[in-house]
């Protein structure tokens, strides 16, 4: 569950289309593109398509994420990727929602899993941040 905890927190922290991968900038565990899209990746495979215009990209392969903010999605259209991922044969484990300390605004999030990724969302107005993920262990 900590784990769950950790991975949402991250996503909220994300300044939060399918593509070949531009150049990037390397870290030790992460590579941080520097022209930010929905790769078709082994990560992305299947998935819908997240509405809104991608602003930031992130691969650690060192702990098997990939994680992307996407700017310009409103509350109908998260419903609808929520609904998108149920209708992909995801199912969520999980989901969460509160007022973010210091804003004016309540934060939406949820993990789905579909017996290989896990899936987790996160909506703070105005932008959308999705992660994948094929840790098995992610909820222990």
């Amino acid at each position: 569950m900590k784990k769950l905890i950790v991975l949402l927190a991250a996503l909220l922290i994300l300044p939060a289309c399918s593509a070949a991968e531009p150049e990037a900038v390397e870290t030790p565990a992460v590579t941080i593109y520097s022209e930010p899209a929905w790769f078709d990746n082994d990560y992305t495979a299947g998935l819908p398509v997240p509405p809104g215009e991608a602003s930031w990209a992130a691969l650690d392969e060192t702990n098997g994420l990939f994680a992307v903010s996407f700017d310009g999605v409103d509350d109908s259209e998260f419903d609808s990727y929520m609904q998108e991922l149920d209708s992909a044969g995801f199912d969520l484990l999980a989901d969460t929602s509160g007022d973010v300390d210091g804003q004016d605004y309540t934060f939406i999030g949820g993990v789905y899993y579909d017996g290989e990724r896990y899936v987790s969302i996160s909506r703070i107005p105005d932008t959308l941040a999705v992660s994948v993920s094929f840790y098995d262990d992610l909820l222990e």
